[in-house]
Parts: structure tokens; sequence; C-alpha cells
């Protein structure tokens, strides 16, 4: 906002100064009034907006996305004069243009005071969205880390089934030999209870499987 443009709006300091009116310039005409809608943070404290943020609102004075903690205040706008939301920066701006009009330096220390007040309020807004995207970043990062681990584990029980399988595949398979080396005669029922026939096994001296030496 320009001082050196006329008075667009007045309206009062939010500290009760009865007799004080804040001043806002006109509106720039080359204004892009729809900048808004495509802001994904608030122009003041850059907390996310919208989908996965905070909700979002706009000041009619700029046309600037911001949070409703940003714009607490409203004023009569300067072209339907109906009470609007102001976002803190441009608010501030009014209070310098009241400063620089006032005579009276009573009023201006009181109006310095609330400047610096509004200030104080935005820096502690924009410290507390930094922590909490701090916050939500190492949250992330740790969900992250967590889901790799399931990762990891998920896989180590797959091999571990895979492998109990392939052995119920394996005992399965030699059961069926034998039997079919029972119905041959090449072995007894009592020799399938044998430990040495129930699973696969490699000969030292032949390198044969069990299979072989059978057969």
């Amino acid at each position: 906002m320009n001082s050196s443009e006329s008075v667009g709006s007045e309206f009062k300091s939010s500290l009760d100064l009865t007799k004080i009116t804040i001043k806002i310039a006109p509106f720039d005409p080359d204004l892009d009034r729809a900048k808004y809608t495509a802001m994904k943070e608030c122009i003041t404290c850059n907390s996310a907006l919208g989908k996965g943020g905070i909700k979002k609102h706009y000041c009619k004075f700029c046309y600037n996305a911001v949070c409703s903690a940003c714009s607490p205040l409203t004023g009569p706008h300067p072209e339907s004069g109906k009470e609007e939301r102001i976002c803190n920066p441009c608010y501030i701006d009014g209070l310098k243009l009241a400063v620089m009009d006032s005579g009276d330096e009573y009023v201006k220390f009181k109006l310095r005071a609330e400047i610096e007040e509004k200030e104080k309020e935005i820096a502690k807004r924009k410290q507390l969205a930094l922590e909490l995207e701090e916050t939500q970043r190492i949250a992330q990062q740790e969900k992250a880390e967590l889901d790799l681990k399931v990762t990891i584990k998920s896989k180590e029980l797959d091999e571990k089934d895979l492998k109990v399988k392939n052995k119920v595949d394996e005992h399965k398979k030699m059961n069926e030999f034998l039997q079919e080396m029972v119905k041959k005669g090449k072995i007894t029922e009592g020799d399938v209870s044998n430990p040495k026939y129930l699973a696969p096994a490699v000969s030292e001296k032949s390198s044969k499987c069990m299979k072989c030496t059978i057969v």
C-alpha cells in the first residue's frame, strides 16, 4: 500500500483507540484479485492451507491467501464499505499510515506499540508454522523408517515361509517315493519310518541322493 495515495478506507484500531482510525489506501488497478486461489500457504506464517492443511481464507484488501490466525480482524472495504477480512500485514500497513497522518505523539506511541505487537504476533506465527513443519517432517521420516523395517521383516517372514514350504514338499515327495519303493518291494513298511529315509540326503562316499541309493 502506498502512503502517498488517498485514503480508501478507515476503521478503528484494535487497541480501542476510539478517536483513531486505521487508513487503508485504494487498490492498485492491476491487483490480481484471484491470486489467492492458487496459493497453498498463508502469506503471513507460511502454514499449509486447504487440503492437508488448515482452512483457507483470503484478505479482501490484498487478496492473498491467509489462515484465520493471521487475519483475525475486519475492516470496511474501500469499495463496498462492508466489513471484510483483513490480514495482519495489511492491518499493519494501515497502522503505519495512521502514524504518519497523526499529529498526536501519544497516539503515535500507541499505534507504534500496536504495530510492534502485531509484528511479534506474525513472527510467533511463523515460528509455530516452522516448528509444525519440522514435526511433520520428523513424523514422515519416522513413518518411512518404520515402513522400511516392516517391509524387511515381511520379506524375512516370506523367506522363512518359503523354506518351510520347501521342506514340507521335500518330505511329501520323499514319502511318496518311499511308498512307491514299498510297492516295488525295494524296502519294507518298517523302513519307511527310518530317519535316513525321511528326507533327501547325500552320501559322503558316493555323493548320490538317498533315492539313488535305494534304487
